[in-house]
């Protein structure tokens, strides 16, 4: 809560995207816009709604990549309409490069030390 001169606060809300296809077959996603919501990810989606629906939300930001505008679609459909959303390319993830579209067991085989390093965990 960031508050201001006059005692009001601000909240942020971070929402992150609803499971995707990729997700489920454990591959890295990175920027690359090919994955989609899985049934799973709708259904997750929908129960963000339910539960934004109920905040007072001023303002609306979203990454560009279809499976984020899929998810702040979905959670205005069981909820409100959350006003024109600003799309923020850096709200995007990061590029993974040739990982992207990779099976993480995959990976995790082939590079072992920086797949280790990306997930924050010490080499051994």
């Amino acid at each position: 809560k960031q508050v201001g001169d006059d005692g009001t606060g601000h909240r942020w809300l971070l929402l992150r995207h609803g499971q995707t296809n990729h997700n489920a077959e454990g591959r890295i996603q990175g920027s690359t816009d090919l994955s989609r919501l899985t049934e799973l990810g709708e259904e997750q989606a929908k129960k963000v709604g339910e539960f934004v629906a109920q905040l007072e939300i001023d303002r609306v930001y979203v990454s560009p990549l279809t499976r984020a505008q899929q998810t702040l679609k979905l959670v205005e459909s069981v909820g409100k309409p959350l006003g024109e959303a600003t799309v923020v390319p850096d709200l995007r993830e990061i590029d993974l490069h040739e990982w992207e579209g990779m099976l993480k067991a995959d990976i995790k085989e082939k590079y072992p030390e920086f797949y280790q390093q990306w997930r924050g965990e010490n080499p051994k």
